[in-house]
């Protein structure tokens, strides 16, 4: 009953949303054709994110959601004399690289076991007998997302195949040495890309410069129902690491591994599982860090986990006096005017989120960082499974202890919205 609830709601957003904005006098929004592919409502309906596809491409339709976003607040109110519900939905709008969404992807993997051994085999046949590849990742790429998609364009030029890595503009500096990796074995760097690949990417709209519609290979270990490619795919969740899955892409295709590929995968086990804290670890993160430990560029912790530069400890240090302690959970808000204050870029957050789990009665933290005005990415940590369930609630996802959603709004109605969720 309360999915064809929400599946009602759903609709009426599409419907509704459209009207609004095509009676809406902004002239950057009459210069395309604007298609709202989907709507997706969090299980309170307090929450709504909004896919926009515009015929100009990702990158117009990136433009259009800011200016949307921006409007928000006009357009909700316009739907409160629209739409006959008790709740009006924080809305927050996304780019869509297609009109095709997403759900119609889901209901075609659903059908199939995701982490059917047989379409890893698939996907180590289809690296061998095609070239010319393009890997990409998430947004604000962590330490996984780097060293997976580095690990995978080091094997395929070992294979003699053209390959190139493409990040967002948030890369973080600590990971530098990676990308030193690609220099030193550059390849052929301008070729053209035949083949897209997409790893530890749970959501498209979450890629940064990606032109396409599709991927042709989708590679990830997240808690995800559907994977945004109309090719091969590949996601299980009992992998630690989307690194640990590009190791048994290597031993099946029976390339040596060598230093910078282990130092890669390596750094993506150890980041993705807190240093071996989280509970995503398990015999075979043990047994895959063991096999190629002797490989491994010794120095590879001090630099992802030492020098520390002193704005991060400044940061840390005034975050501290914004914790929240409620009962086990500890809430924290990081307003983009703290940002700025000591000159920060989101990837230098990455820290945070983690910190609080190290508080004696603490087992959730729950910290909000400000993306841009009115638009935080909540990042949810737990010891006890928790994290995912928060998140799904939201319309986010991720690990069982760590996941993370986007919402809209100022501290206080987020605070208040979550407080509401985890029933406190």
């Amino acid at each position: 009953m309360e999915s064809r609830r929400v599946k009602r709601i759903n609709e009426s957003l599409i419907r509704n949303i459209s009207d609004i904005i095509r009676s809406m006098k902004d002239a950057r929004l009459h210069d395309d054709v604007i298609t709202v592919c989907g709507a997706v409502v969090s299980s309170d309906v307090s929450f709504c994110k909004v896919y926009i596809s515009t015929l100009k491409g990702i990158n117009h339709s990136k433009k259009i959601c800011k200016v949307l976003n921006y409007a928000s607040g006009h357009i909700q109110c316009k739907l409160s004399s629209r739409l006959k519900t008790r709740i009006i939905p924080k809305i927050l709008f996304l780019p869509s690289n297609s009109d095709e969404y997403a759900f119609e992807i889901e209901k075609i993997i659903s059908k199939n076991k995701m982490n059917d051994k047989n379409k890893l085999n698939q996907i180590c046949d289809f690296l061998n007998q095609h070239d010319n590849f393009a890997i990409y990742t998430h947004q604000n790429p962590d330490g996984d997302a780097i060293s997976s998609c580095t690990a995978l364009c080091l094997l395929l030029r070992k294979m003699g195949k053209n390959a190139k890595v493409i990040y967002g503009e948030n890369f973080d500096s600590k990971f530098q040495f990676m990308n030193d990796f690609l220099s030193f074995n550059s390849g052929n760097e301008k070729f053209e890309e035949e083949y897209n690949i997409c790893l530890d990417v749970s959501d498209i709209d979450r890629v940064d410069n990606f032109m396409g519609s599709n991927f042709d290979v989708c590679i990830d270990h997240h808690d995800v129902s559907f994977c945004n490619c109309s090719g091969l795919y590949y996601i299980d969740k009992n992998y630690s690491s989307c690194s640990e899955i590009i190791y048994d892409i290597i031993k099946i295709l029976n390339v040596e591994i060598d230093e910078n590929m282990s130092s890669c995968i390596y750094t993506g086990i150890v980041c993705d599982t807190g240093r071996f804290n989280w509970s995503n670890v398990n015999k075979n993160t043990f047994k895959v860090s063991s096999e190629i430990f002797s490989k491994v560029d010794k120095s590879i912790n001090r630099k992802i986990f030492g020098n520390v530069p002193k704005n991060i400890i400044s940061v840390q240090s005034e975050s501290i006096k914004n914790f929240e302690y409620i009962n086990r959970y500890c809430v924290c808000f990081v307003p983009l005017n703290m940002q700025n204050k000591f000159n920060l870029k989101y990837s230098d957050l990455d820290f945070l989120p983690s910190f609080p789990l190290q508080i004696l009665g603490v087992d959730v933290s729950i910290v909000a960082k400000e993306l841009s005005e009115g638009v935080f990415k909540v990042s949810v940590r737990s010891y006890n499974g928790e994290a995912i369930n928060i998140c799904k609630k939201f319309g986010g996802g991720g690990h069982e202890n760590a996941s993370g959603f986007n919402i809209c709004g100022n501290c206080k109605e987020i605070r208040e919205k979550i407080l509401k969720i985890i029933n406190l």
